[in-house]
């Protein structure tokens, strides 16, 4: 039996948002990794809502105004929000140090998964 689930997330930040979706659904995930189910991630938007349409976000809803998902369990759990998490942490480091004038040069990933972003930032 599906039920409806609320996922409280940080993801409220169009901009970055938009550049996250835009790599999932152009190149099948962040530069061109994993998707969210293998395939390229669809969605529409409308407003601060964003609906996903394949995957295993399939049916869910983002608002961006509270960073909230729903979802339905028949499709996604909030494990599958790992790497679209991930995928936006970065990002919005990425988007805040060049906000504050800054550059990065390089960011990594290790076995462990733990990222590492080199970046150059004047204080």
């Amino acid at each position: 039996m599906s039920h409806r689930v609320t996922t409280s997330t940080e993801m409220k930040d169009k901009t970055v948002l938009d550049k996250v979706l835009t790599s999932y659904s152009n190149a099948g995930g962040p530069k061109g990794g994993n998707s969210v189910e293998g395939g390229p991630l669809t969605y529409t938007q409308k407003g601060n809502i964003i609906t996903f349409q394949s995957g295993k976000l399939k049916n869910a809803t983002l608002d961006l105004s509270t960073g909230e998902m729903a979802g339905d369990t028949d499709y996604q759990s909030e494990a599958d929000l790992g790497s679209l998490r991930q995928a936006y942490a970065v990002e919005k480091v990425k988007t805040d140090v060049v906000r504050r004038g800054g550059s990065v040069s390089s960011v990594t990933t290790a076995k462990d998964g733990t990222i590492r972003i080199v970046a150059n930032v004047s204080v």
